[in-house]
């Protein structure tokens, strides 16, 4: 495909971007979400792939139904929302933060699907992208597996440009030919009717012409009576007939609309059924009498419905009108009673023709007299007495004279305000006609559409006045407003190509209205592609109106019907799961549930008992093969269908609806439930109710704790998921929990003081928590750790952890305005304040206290203090050091590392901040110096000074450590710088042991003694000798108490030796 052939197909997405952003910027809505621009999103994401690969993306709903259901294309089973019908798949995902595996898991599934003819799984599409906005992350388990797609990055607000850009540049719209031909079909039906002397039906389906084929089977100059059921239609009829015949213009008469007067020398008269009676006498002269919709005439007491009926006097005009009308409705208000009376003399005078019926269709019904009664209908069948031309819907669908439509089944949640079919609506369609059942009905959807998105829709009904009728229908047609909601007015003779699609809030029971209403979204239009037909299901009288639909529509359209017949959905028949992205377990099971119970009904047109039969066989072989029920939610697919079909009876038989109506299949499903080999699976909802109460307290009682619903084991997963539900049920007062002994038995278990603390709201577990937190605190004054080995504790930590993260992102429980203003107030308290500082503010802080206890006590604070906060101080400082040596943990930031360099450089502080070894070297110089200056080692000893004592004591500590090689001398440079000192000849003599310095002592006594002939004195004026003597004292002390180092046995004996030596014996009496 070349590049203008490629702009050519864009153009289309062009304009419905164009289009949905300008009814965006219509909104008034200040910034748009995901949810606004996701489908524009689709479109851009065509746009972009297009042009790239050089070859046509197709938007899913543009696809071909014929070729989805060939290729397994099922939306909601498939996630796909555009693809090139070759090779290639695409998902589009906008997403606020993270796309998870689980939102595209149905997508990658769907690269597979089972070919008929080889009986196994091919590989169907080759190609996987998903497109997403820029700003959006992918998980862990996407990014594993990221080899297996195309991952397309757009930036979103380049998408938001480019639908600006469209506001200033709007694209250009293809021209619709307007040029009139006559098809084949429209001949054929002429000819007939030219031809022919008899009375004709021509049957066509609507949006085919029938007016033209009423216009050019007319002859000039001769007479013809068209009868028409509206006033409406008068007019519409005369233009078509100006237009195609402009020399007819001043030869038409009106009768009705106060028309009373039959002129006859007009050529051709339009007159409403209701006034028959003025021309009835005049019938003889006309060539043809034309009655347009004629199933008026055929069926008229099932088809008129009063169309001002259930309308609710509680919402007034004036209400309405000030709730959803910007525009100012004064000229309405200026048009005077005739002109309402015109537009009303059909609609308001419902009541009077519904009683009158009889009478003036059997006056037209006997017109048939005259054998030239042409009847023309897209709902009517051969009838005796006339020839009969018949085209159906399908065959001009495939002639390209009608647009192709598919019927969408989009499922709620019961609903009662319509709010979700609303969000639905104005997310996924535009150009759509909704159809209401009742005024009140139709006013109230209104309001919430206009409400969802300002200027949305607007409403008519018959009591709407003609003036305004109009301009909101022209709007309508321009494209200026997306949804037209109306009550049974737009249902014959509304022609606007520009309509995608009708959606019926409520179905009518009449099958002619229905295929009527469907007429008016199959004219052709340049913009569309398919048209779609929206049924949606969000309560349970739904489900037989849908059903019934189906079949209606089955049985006029062999091609609805062949997928209808084969269950064949995600082609021109369409379930929709519409709460595919939420994780309300409940309401998923009852979406699934409807959806089931509308898939089920799907091919249903005979033999429903013997289908019933057939699943009940399956329902017991199941069982009597596995003892239980088969589950709803099994991954077997043909097991869970069986479990949902369970689910569906259960609920049919206790109500007594749809198929339980029949007595038969009542009968069958009472006995099966009360046989005593299938009864105990099927207990009432009560049993099963206290049977899972009484599991829940089994559980806490053994294991101190609620099961939980993300727990491993099956068992107790179900148990946790089903507290949730009750909890939700209880809030709510709804369904079980309207069984007030449920309700009661409910209540005091939650209040039972044995199982209270278990089943606390999240709020109230959040404030327990809380209070510990606060009370750990204030005892302990440190906030707890999620490293402590104490459980609880860690548990108190972890919890902090995950508070501060969801108060920094405002998510989970932070959402609650009242629990993020508690957190708020309790972090910012100066009494816990500094215990919720970060990792910069609390080393800072940390710098502070050290600096503090420095000053004040000229040391460093102690890791061995037995102040626990002091040691504290003492260890961080030991781990600033280790960090800034290894520039590790908060030492890798720049600004904290220059503040540790200036602070332990800082002359006040530079001693008390040495790491060991640089204190250890600072110590060994202080002795080098002492022994230097004095000639002695400093004493332990030392009672004057405790400079001279610590040094005398660390001397002692390093030998000891050096002899066993611990503590800092396991540091090889310490050791050997050690060594290297006590073997220096000038320090050597000073680091003796004391067994040597002893020894070395009493051979100098013995020396003294030997030259002197007496002992030395302590108070000698010469040093040396001094402290002989003083050593000789001290000896002698020690001796005498066993003392010291006289407590070792080999100095003991030396001395004693010494003492009674003759030699010396004379100097120690």
């Amino acid at each position: 495909m070349n590049k203008k052939e490629i702009t050519e197909h864009n153009n289309k997405y062009l304009i419905n971007i164009f289009e949905r952003y300008r009814d965006l910027k219509n909104s008034k809505k200040q910034e748009f979400d995901n949810n606004d621009l996701w489908k524009i999103f689709e479109y851009y994401s065509c746009i972009k792939l297009s042009e790239e690969y050089g070859k046509p993306f197709y938007e899913y709903d543009d696809i071909d139904p014929t070729f989805k259901e060939l290729n397994k294309m099922s939306r909601n089973d498939t996630g796909i929302d555009c693809s090139d019908l070759l090779n290639t798949i695409v998902q589009c995902k906008l997403r606020k933060n993270t796309l998870s595996w689980k939102e595209c898991s149905t997508f990658f599934g769907s690269q597979n699907i089972y070919s008929i003819e080889l009986k196994k799984a091919i590989v169907r599409w080759e190609n996987l992208i998903i497109t997403r906005n820029a700003d959006c992350t992918l998980s862990e388990n996407l990014l594993e597996r990221k080899e297996l797609f195309i991952d397309k990055l757009y930036i979103k607000q380049e998408l938001i440009a480019f639908c600006e850009n469209l506001i200033v540049n709007p694209p250009k719209y293809q021209n619709y030919n307007n040029d009139f031909i006559l098809r084949d079909y429209q001949k054929e039906a002429i000819n007939m009717i030219k031809e022919n002397k008899k009375n004709v039906i021509i049957n066509l389906p609507t949006g085919t012409g029938k007016n033209s084929v009423i216009i050019h089977s007319m002859e000039d100059k001769l007479k013809y009576l068209i009868l028409v059921p509206r006033i409406i239609l008068m007019e519409q009829l005369k233009n078509e007939i100006i237009k195609h015949k402009p020399n007819m213009k001043n030869k038409i008469q009106f009768i009705g609309d106060g028309n009373n007067i039959f002129d006859e020398s007009k050529l051709i008269t339009i007159c409403v059924f209701n006034s028959i009676n003025i021309i009835e006498n005049h019938c003889l002269h006309f060539e043809k009498i034309f009655v347009d919709e004629a199933h008026h005439i055929l069926k008229p007491a099932i088809y008129y419905e009063n169309e001002c009926d259930d309308y609710d006097d509680s919402t007034s005009d004036d209400e309405y009108n000030s709730e959803n009308e910007e525009e100012d409705d004064e000229e309405d208000d200026e048009e005077d009673d005739e002109e309402d009376d015109e537009d009303n003399d059909d609609e308001n005078n419902s009541e009077y023709e519904v009683v009158n019926i009889n009478k003036y269709t059997e006056k037209i019904k006997d017109l048939i007299k005259y054998n030239n009664n042409v009847y023309l209908s897209a709902t009517i069948d051969s009838t005796e007495n006339f020839e009969y031309y018949s085209k159906d819907i399908r065959t001009m669908i495939e002639s390209k004279y009608l647009c192709d439509y598919t019927i969408h089944i989009p499922i709620f949640d019961d609903d009662p305000t319509n709010k979700n079919i609303c969000e639905h609506l104005l997310k996924n369609y535009k150009n759509i006609i909704i159809y209401c059942n009742s005024q009140k009905e139709g006013k109230e959807l209104n309001i919430l559409m206009n409400k969802l998105q300002s200027n949305s829709s607007q409403y008519i009904d018959c009591n709407t006045s003609k003036k305004k009728r109009e301009s909101i229908i022209e709007k309508y047609k321009n494209g200026e407003m997306p949804f037209l909601v109306n009550v049974r007015i737009l249902v014959e003779g509304f022609d606007a190509p520009i309509t995608k699609g009708v959606c019926f809030l409520h179905l009518p029971s009449n099958k002619t209205t229905l295929i009527q209403i469907i007429g008016r979204c199959l004219r052709l239009h340049p913009s569309k592609t398919i048209a779609n037909i929206i049924l949606p299901f969000s309560s349970d009288n739904d489900k037989d109106n849908i059903c019934n639909f189906m079949k209606v529509i089955a049985k006029n359209d062999s091609r609805i019907k062949q997928s209808f017949e084969n269950k064949q959905i995600g082609g021109y028949i369409s379930i929709e799961n519409t709460n595919e992205d939420h994780d309300n377990c409940e309401e998923d099971e009852n979406i699934e549930f409807k959806y089931n119970m509308i898939y089920n009904s799907i091919g249903i047109l005979q033999n429903g008992e013997e289908i019933w039969m057939k699943k009940l066989e399956e329902v017991k072989k199941y069982i009597d093969e596995n003892s239980k029920t088969p589950p709803q939610h099994d991954k077997n697919n043909i097991v869970a269908k069986l479990g949902t079909w369970i689910n569906i009876q259960k609920q049919n038989y206790k109500q007594k609806k749809f198929n339980m109506k029949n007595k038969e299949i009542y009968n069958i499903w009472t006995e099966f439930t009360n046989d005593s080999k299938y009864k105990q699976y099927f207990i009432s909802n009560e049993e099963c109710w206290n049977e899972s109460l009484s599991q829940v307290k089994k559980y806490i009682d053994e294991n101190s704790k609620t099961p939980s619903q993300h727990d491993k084991d099956k068992n107790i997963k179900q148990l946790g998921y089903w507290i949730i539900n009750q909890k939700t049920k209880y809030k709510n007062k709804k369904q079980i929990m309207c069984n007030q002994e449920i309700c009661n038995k409910w209540t005091e278990f939650l209040n039972d003081p044995k199982y209270k603390q278990y089943l606390m709201s999240y709020q109230e577990i959040w404030n327990k928590l809380f209070n510990e937190v606060k009370n750990y605190i204030d005892k302990y004054n440190k906030r707890p750790s999620s490293s402590d080995k104490d459980k609880n504790i860690k548990q108190l930590g972890s919890w902090i952890s995950h508070q501060q993260k969801n108060y920094e992102k405002k998510e989970r429980i932070m959402k609650n305005k009242e629990i993020y203003d508690i957190w708020t107030d309790f972090i910012n308290d100066n009494k816990y304040k500094e215990y919720f500082m970060s990792n910069e503010e609390t080393w800072i802080k940390k710098t502070e206290e050290i600096k503090e206890y420095m000053n004040k006590n000229n040391k460093r604070p102690s890791q061995n203090d037995k102040d626990k906060k002091i040691k504290n101080l003492g260890k961080w400082i030991s781990d600033q050091q280790i960090n800034y040596k290894n520039k590790e943990n908060i030492m890798k930031n720049e600004e904290i590392y220059n503040t540790w360099t200036k602070i332990i450089n800082d002359s006040k502080y530079k001693k008390y901040l040495m790491t060991y070894q640089e204190m250890w070297n600072e110590s060994l110089n202080e002795v080098k110096k002492y022994i230097d200056e004095n000639n002695k080692r400093p004493s332990s000893e030392d009672n004057k000074n405790k400079n001279i004592r610590q040094l005398g004591n660390w001397i002692l500590d390093q030998q000891k450590s050096y002899k066993k090689k611990e503590n800092i001398m396991k540091n090889e440079e310490i050791y050997n710088k050690w060594t290297e000192f006590i073997n220096d000849p000038k320090y050597k003599q000073y680091l003796m042991s004391n067994e040597e310095s002893w020894n070395e002592s009493l051979s100098q006594v013995k020396k003294y003694i030997d030259e002197n002939s007496k002992i030395p004195s302590q108070h000698d004026k010469d040093k040396n000798i001094k402290q002989l003597g003083s050593w000789i004292s001290n000896q002698k002390l020690n001796y005498k108490n066993k003392n010291k180092i006289m407590k070792n046995e080999e100095i003991y004996n030396k001395w004693t030796e010494f003492i009674n030596d003759n030699k010396y014996k004379q100097y120690f009496k």
